[in-house]
């Protein structure tokens, strides 16, 4: 074998043992090195946990002075006197104004999560409902789009709602959880939360800021409940307008930006996807 074979066998040898342990440690890698935190405030106060960088997010939690935490990584956000920086933890955001660590925290990413094609598939049904009727919590079966042969009213005021909706002769209607049950149902999966008190009280939450939410992630409060489509957009079923025959338009898509300010509204990930 001539000098020159043993050095190109070599090279290809070494090269192919390097790429394997880069790959080894991509894949080991964890998506967050933790940073350990402690909380520093006043004695006897406690430090607010924000659904996102700043007072004007809503309150997720607190945390008692010497609290330790876990930091994921920050974000910048709104000043607090003077420093930008907010710690990303599991269950939301701290000013890090009043944190104290001991080495650097690192960046967030900026590029999403990866969604899954499930929630890809329900979130994509739920925009092709837009422009359906609103029939409320009054519409039994018909509130998951069950098309109608013939013209239908619902009494909303059975249920705590303001008005009788028409369904007309030919259509398909929805009312907010309804329009969340049937969009996962078509995406192949068993969803037995059909209201969104359901939804808020069973469904495991997640961080309440367009960082962490996925396509897919719903946002409830009692009484309502909307789907997140990404590119900081929801899909909701809501009677927004009413037409010449008497009947509302019920699915639309509009910024999520109301529902990330209001501390009614949780944000909650299906299992499994």
């Amino acid at each position: 074998m001539s000098i020159s074979t043993v050095i190109r066998r070599t090279l290809v040898l070494t090269a192919g043992l390097g790429l394997a342990a880069v790959a080894a440690g991509v894949a080991a890698a964890p998506a967050y090195a933790n940073v350990a935190g402690t909380v520093d405030v006043a004695a006897g106060n406690t430090l607010t946990i924000r659904s996102g960088p700043g007072t004007s997010y809503g309150q997720v939690g607190s945390l008692a002075d010497g609290a330790a935490i876990s930091i994921e990584c920050y974000v910048s956000g709104q000043s607090i006197n003077g420093v930008t920086q907010w710690d990303r933890l599991s269950t939301g955001y701290v000013s890090h104004y009043y944190v104290r660590t001991s080495s650097a925290v690192p960046v967030c990413p900026t590029t999403p999560p990866p969604t899954s094609s499930v929630a890809t598939n329900a979130a994509n049904f739920a925009k092709a409902q837009v422009g359906s009727i609103y029939v409320g919590c009054a519409g039994g079966s018909y509130r998951f789009g069950l098309m109608t042969d013939t013209t239908r009213y619902f009494d909303g005021t059975t249920c705590g709602q303001s008005r009788v909706y028409k369904l007309p002769a030919g259509k398909k209607g929805y009312d907010c959880s309804g329009l969340v049950a049937k969009a996962y149902q078509q995406a192949g999966v068993s969803f037995p939360w059909t209201s969104s008190t359901s939804i808020k009280d069973n469904l495991p939450r997640v961080t309440k800021s367009t960082s962490t939410l996925q396509v897919g992630d719903l946002l409830a409060k009692y009484g309502h409940v909307v789907m997140y489509i990404g590119s900081s957009q929801v899909v909701e079923a809501t009677p927004y307008a009413q037409q010449a025959d008497g009947s509302w338009l019920g699915v639309r898509i509009r910024s999520v930006s109301s529902f990330l300010t209001d501390t009614a509204y949780t944000a909650h990930r299906v299992p499994g996807v």
